[in-house]
């Protein structure tokens, strides 16, 4: 497994989004939230394989009290980061807003069974800006009462991006990236962030699965109108000899220096993504330019999941 050294942290290059073990999530799952044996299987299997973070939030059903049960067992928790996240504010005032942010913060802390959260984002990017930007403000002081290790945000467009990247306050950045979602790549963000030091976290590598089921030809009919894009990929990744998740995994890794998040439901899944990683064959120059030539213009609707009618 490869590291990366950002914030003072030492964190696998890739690692376990857990939205899935709390709830059903992905347009390519089929088998629902794992049992809780199949999830102990799944953490156990990603530590064995290096990976040293987890992603979870609190909104995604019970996947931090599972975590939080699996860790308080596991002998070597202190060499595991955990990354969560504050829900959306409902509170207008300042006053109200603070004790929402606690209780949510504390709510986590005790799903994990923690009394530090490595990594705390807000989950909604209107947050960082709302109320003159009180919730980042307020967070800051959890850090220094040692409640949280690094502050950021959980964004989807790349008009939060440039604002995180901008924010003193931030040290991690997530982000919508793949190889439809070519955004970021217009607004030069990766390097940017590289230059300032943030943590970046790359979600939606496998645009929530839906890469896998263009393997074999299978796709939602909600998606038909976005055929010509599919055959484009499958023909580029036919060419270059490698799958299209796996050629989703290698161009997100060889585009930036960031996390990529990956999501399973399954322990025989997360093996098999696992070697796309393993693989060391890199996309060539020619298949990373007609990635970026062929799919810099996709329309937001197929590359944000928000807005897909029956992704969840």
């Amino acid at each position: 497994m490869e590291y990366l050294w950002k914030q003072g942290l030492k964190v696998s290059r890739v690692a376990l989004g857990t939205a899935q073990l709390g709830l059903k999530y992905g347009v390519a799952n089929k088998t629902g939230k794992p049992e809780e044996k199949e999830i102990e299987k799944i953490l156990a299997t990603a530590f064995s394989k290096g990976i040293n973070l987890l992603d979870t939030a609190y909104s995604y059903g019970d996947s931090e009290r599972v975590i939080g049960r699996f860790l308080s067992r596991y002998p070597a928790k202190t060499q595991i980061l955990v990354a969560s996240k504050l829900p959306k504010l409902r509170c207008s005032t300042p006053q109200m807003l603070g004790k929402e942010i606690e209780q949510n913060l504390e709510a986590s802390l005790r799903n994990l069974q923690v009394d530090y959260i490595p990594i705390y984002l807000l989950h909604d990017e209107n947050d960082m800006t709302a109320h003159q930007g009180y919730a980042f403000e307020f967070l800051a002081k959890q850090m220094g009462k040692g409640k949280i290790g690094l502050l950021g945000v959980s964004v989807y467009t790349p008009e939060a991006a440039e604002d995180a990247l901008e924010n003193p306050l931030t040290q991690v950045i997530q982000v919508p990236f793949n190889v439809f979602d070519q955004r970021l790549n217009h607004i030069n963000f990766f390097q940017r962030a590289e230059e300032k030091k943030k943590l970046v976290l790359m979600r939606s590598v496998f645009l929530q699965g839906l890469f896998f089921l263009l393997e074999d030809s299978s796709c939602p009919q909600q998606f038909a109108g976005y055929s010509r894009y599919f055959q484009k990929i499958r023909t580029i990744a036919e060419d270059s000899c490698f799958k299209v998740g796996e050629l989703a995994c290698k161009y997100a890794a060889q585009k930036t220096q960031g996390v990529i998040l990956m999501g399973v439901e399954s322990c025989s899944q997360l093996e098999e993504n696992m070697k796309y990683i393993s693989n060391r064959q890199e996309l060539s120059p020619e298949t990373m330019a007609a990635i970026e030539r062929e799919f810099s213009t996709v329309p937001v609707n197929l590359i944000d999941p928000r807005q897909w009618r029956e992704s969840r």
